[in-house]
């Protein structure tokens, strides 16, 4: 099977929440859900994506 990532079209439905760069790497951007969708020649698929703010769980006291 051939690896046709530079072939594909990624997207997200609310980059407020979070974006896909054209390699497919999914980055946060703020708390909330959104979907990835990917397309290839006649298919498509999306996947939820969910976002949580990060606790302040240490770091400097």
């Amino acid at each position: 099977m051939a690896d046709v990532t530079n072939e594909a079209s990624f997207s997200s439905a609310d980059d407020a929440v979070a974006t896909v760069d054209a390699t497919g790497t999914v980055t946060a951007v703020g708390a909330g859900e959104t979907e990835i969708t990917v397309s290839y020649e006649t298919e498509t698929t999306s996947v939820a994506v969910t976002v949580v703010e990060e606790e302040d769980g240490g770091g400097e006291q």
